[in-house]
């Protein structure tokens, strides 16, 4: 039998996995564009699940602001935070807590914005942790960006449309 080693109920795996991350965001990328580069969904120790996305962004002719702050709250669409929806296999919002943050190695500005200056590309990692209601059944779920905000120079806010979206979704997760 094989026993894993944890840090904080977390097997070291995972925390293997997010240090590599944060390197991976600290290494600069001179390609221009915004893709979705990977998605991965781990079931924790506790039955909760942590949903990953991560994302570049950039432009050659001007300074993009992307958001730091990520939120479940459909009501907060705004330009100041990227907003997420946990979903059941049937596409409803899932029962349960969430919280995410984005992190990437672009410089922090006031806002809080992460600014990706001109001709550069900045690598973003979109963290949600989410548990379900203790109430709920096992059911598959799965994370889904539903609005991300962008601004050129800090003045235009712009947005990712929904069929752009589509690319900012995990695989679903059985918990």
């Amino acid at each position: 039998m094989q026993t894993q080693s944890t840090l904080f109920g977390v097997t070291t795996r995972y925390v293997f996995f997010f240090l590599l991350s944060l390197l991976v965001l600290s290494m600069p990328s001179h390609v221009g564009a915004y893709f979705t580069t990977g998605q991965n969904e781990i079931e924790l120790d506790d039955g909760s699940a942590l949903f990953l996305i991560e994302y570049t962004f950039g432009h050659k002719k001007y300074d993009l602001h992307m958001p730091v702050l990520a939120t479940s709250e459909s009501d907060a669409v705004s330009s100041l935070a990227l907003v997420f929806d946990v979903r059941d296999e049937g596409g409803n919002s899932a029962l349960g807590s969430s919280r995410g943050i984005v992190l990437s190695g672009a410089t922090l500005s006031a806002g809080p914005k992460y600014v990706v200056r001109k001709g550069d590309v900045g690598t973003f990692l979109l963290f949600v942790l989410f548990t379900p209601e203790k109430s709920e059944p096992e059911k598959k779920y799965q994370l889904q960006v539903t609005h991300l905000p962008f601004s050129f120079n800090g003045k235009q806010d712009l947005k990712l449309n929904p069929s752009e979206l589509e690319y900012y979704k995990t695989d679903l997760l059985a918990l």
